[in-house]
């Protein structure tokens, strides 16, 4: 019994860890609204929130079914085995949900306990199956097959319910209020925000009071019966109450973000709360059941499939965790800044690099479009178009200076729209994961409102399709993890505790020490963007470091693939291939850093644009050759062609010298435009070009010689060539850069 007293012990401290974890996750739920319309200050967001919270986990009596019984038989398990299931189910979420938070992506805190669950679950039927030589039919007896399919079907059911009505509700809504939303607000806007209202309204009761332990069944009966009735007053009273807010000059937008902020944390508070606490409340309650038995740890968990009411007590403590973690988390900070800069109206900085089917999503959708344009008769297209000028948005400014990201009424859109269908699965008694609706319905109504412009759409598309893809891997990986660990402990005892106890902990110093590097990185960029466009001089400045910079590894990255070539050392190429693709997108940042910092900065500043073009497309073709030299190398060598010989080796050690040298000496000219170094440069440039004249020479005879090595003749000349044109390139940046320097630095 002491192991499974240990495994209990664990599990309770792990909840506490877990509650720290899922709640910094789970925060996108509910302040994306509030925060990207900034509505409010953040801080005064959290404390909506924190509201909400406090509340919800008072509401929290009789969730606990998923945990106890939802996925697998309790009956069919013994104390230890289940003890085993629920520490693996409790160590796989926090592993994964730490990650997702590090990186800024918003997962389902519900799916990784199922998935978890059915992992560990799955693991110890297996064993029985096996061990005890049972048909494969048998695995109804263990696991719940109906409702795990219920409940995934369920999933992939809101996903898509969220995205329609999510975009419709959008749609129409910003149809009848354009984004100049102030008139027709005046007109029509009290009904409007009354609808929603109620609607949200409608999610608190269905969400909070049908759940409560102090409303009486007769109560509740009373709710569910005359529902609607009750929401027909509600809309009636709420409208007239609006409309009399808006006499008296009341915000009544912000009101209902506000409102529908704390809603919502309700629901993630009464609902989610048993994603945390449910492994470890129900491994106290089977600990409990076979105290008094002469067998514990082989007794059947029967008793599981008994209701479980949780303490007061103890729901209170964990909600007072969850809000201290959210007022202290800046993990959360970082999950919620994610589904809010994906949803943006506007341009910025897109955190997500693109893939090809994002491309493909973009190309068809703007295909289908256009077609639905050409159908629709003009004037009704124009109508729609004027309805949806952007340029007329009318955005909140925070307290730090900054814009919203999003409106008022979409933020009211977001929450309307994502209670509604929360209220209506819960009310069909449908599991679903609250991250995944509100977040789709964040996406769709950014879409409806044409926020994903063509210059940036394949970037926010990349970032929804790159969390998507976190959710499916969300199930595969919790379920495999927890597999894992459910058998490692099942066979190892206090053994397997100890180490994945462990390598839990050395998770979370990892991912956090990889978080404050994040943190570090995002605060130095915001922080060279604020410097560039405050200063012409400054902005210009951090041009020329970060394009030294680009040179820098310009430099290491050609050294890497010449030895990897030379040598034939296929690691080399491939990481050299590898630096050369991540620098010629650095190439695309430096142009929009130095874009976003020119535009509030006077014209006369830049009447030798030409200049800067050049410079620009230098930068490019440094870029772009590097590229090919690297592919060119890497892929001769990834068929397997013959190395090569030893005069080429040998040529191209001196080109490789001459290479560095040259480089540089042209960098020594940007810190130091002395006419003697210059000198030297042009001196040095003939020199090189001679040489590569040679070989070029050389070889080319070489290759009409019978039995001569195409391929390879090919890959040394282009190569050879390549490094001469970057150097060149090199030289001609630094020049112009100098010129520039000394016309910014004369005015």
């Amino acid at each position: 019994m002491e192991i499974a007293l240990i495994i209990l012990v664990v599990n309770i401290v792990i909840a506490v860890v877990d509650l720290s974890v899922g709640v910094a996750n789970d925060a996108v739920n509910f302040l994306n609204s509030a925060v990207g319309s900034k509505v409010s200050s953040y801080r005064k967001a959290l404390i909506f929130a924190s509201v909400g919270i406090l509340i919800g986990v008072t509401l929290s009596s009789g969730m606990m079914e998923i945990a106890r019984k939802g996925i697998f038989n309790p009956s069919a398990f013994t104390l230890f085995e289940v003890m085993v299931i629920f520490l693996a189910t409790a160590l796989t979420d926090i592993i994964l949900l730490d990650f997702f938070n590090t990186f800024g992506i918003p997962t389902s805190t519900t799916v990784s306990m199922i998935s978890a669950l059915t992992g560990g679950a799955l693991a110890i039927t297996l064993v029985h199956l096996v061990g005890e030589n049972q048909p494969l039919e048998n695995l109804s007896l263990y696991m719940n097959l109906g409702k795990l399919t219920a409940i995934y079907v369920s999933i992939v059911l809101s996903i898509i319910f969220a995205f329609v009505f999510g975009y419709l509700g959008q749609f129409f809504s910003r149809l009848i209020f354009s984004f100049d939303y102030r008139e027709a607000f005046k007109k029509i806007g009290p009904i409007w925000s009354a609808f929603a209202f109620t609607f949200i309204l409608f999610f608190i009761s269905v969400k909070g009071l049908e759940g409560a332990s102090f409303i009486t069944k007769e109560t509740q009966l009373f709710i569910t019966s005359h529902r609607w009735e009750l929401l027909g007053l509600a809309f009636i009273l709420f409208t007239f109450i609006f409309y009399v807010g808006l006499w008296l000059r009341f915000d009544i937008l912000k009101f209902i973000v506000l409102i529908g902020t704390s809603a919502l944390a309700l629901s993630f508070a009464s609902n989610d709360l048993i994603n945390f606490v449910g492994p470890a409340l129900s491994s106290l309650f089977a600990y409990q059941s076979a105290l008094n038995n002469p067998d514990p740890l082989n007794m059947k968990m029967d008793a599981l499939a008994n209701p479980i009411v949780a303490p007061t007590e103890f729901l209170l403590l964990s909600g007072l965790v969850m809000v201290i973690t959210l007022f202290l988390s800046k993990k959360a900070r970082n999950v919620t800044s994610t589904e809010v800069n994906l949803g943006r109206q506007y341009e910025g900085y897109e955190a997500f690099e693109t893939f090809p089917f994002a491309r493909f999503v973009v190309r068809i959708s703007t295909s289908f479009a256009n077609n639905i344009s050409k159908i629709l008769p003009k004037w009704l297209v124009q109508k729609v178009n004027e309805r949806f000028d952007s340029t007329k948005v009318i955005l909140l400014k925070g307290d730090d200076g900054t814009y919203a990201s999003f409106d008022l009424i979409r933020a009211t859109v977001n929450l309307t729209i994502a209670s509604a269908l929360i209220s209506l699965g819960t009310s069909l008694k449908l599991p679903l994961s609250t991250t995944y609706v509100t977040f789709i319905v964040a996406m769709s109504t950014a879409f409806a409102d044409r926020a994903w412009g063509r210059d940036y759409a394949v970037y926010r598309i990349s970032g929804i399709l790159t969390v998507i893809g976190g959710w499916l891997l969300t199930a595969v990986i919790c379920g495999i993890i927890s597999g894992v660990i459910t058998l490692t402990i099942f066979y190892t005892k206090i053994f397997g505790v100890a180490i994945f106890v462990g390598l839990t902990i050395l998770s979370l110093a990892r991912t956090t020490i990889i978080f404050k590097k994040r943190e570090k990185e995002k605060q130095r960029e915001e922080e060279k963007l604020r410097l560039q466009k405050e200063n012409a001089k400054e902005s210009f400045k951090i041009f020329v470091q970060d394009t030294l910079s680009f040179l820098m590894e310009v430099k290491e990255i050609t050294n890497l693939c010449i030895s990897g070539i030379s040598k034939f050392r296929f690691k080399e190429l491939k990481k050299a291939k590898k630096q050369s693709e991540t620098l010629r997108n650095k190439v695309d940042v430096i142009f929009s850093d130095f874009a976003k910092s020119i535009k509030g900065f006077d014209d006369t500043l830049f009447e030798n644009s030409h200049t800067y073009a050049s410079a620009m497309a230098d930068l490019t073709t440094i870029a772009s050759n590097l590229t090919t030299v690297t592919e060119r190398c890497f892929e001769y060598l990834d068929n397997y062609q013959k190395p090569l010989t030893d005069n080429q080796v040998s040529d191209l050690r001196l080109v490789t010298k001459f290479y560095n040298q040259m480089f540089d000496k042209i960098l020594a000219i940007s810190r130091n435009s002395d006419a003697k170094l210059v000198t030297e440069v042009v001196n040095f440039e003939k020199e090189f070009h001679k040489e590569i004249k040679r070989i070029h020479n050389t070889y080319m005879k070489a290759m009409k010689r019978p039995g001569a090595n195409t391929k390879r003749g090919i890959l040394y000349i282009s190569l050879i060539e390549n490094l001469y044109v970057i150097v060149n390139k090199v030289l001609n940046l630094i020049t112009i850069l100098n010129q520039l320097q000394a016309r910014i630095l004369a005015k």
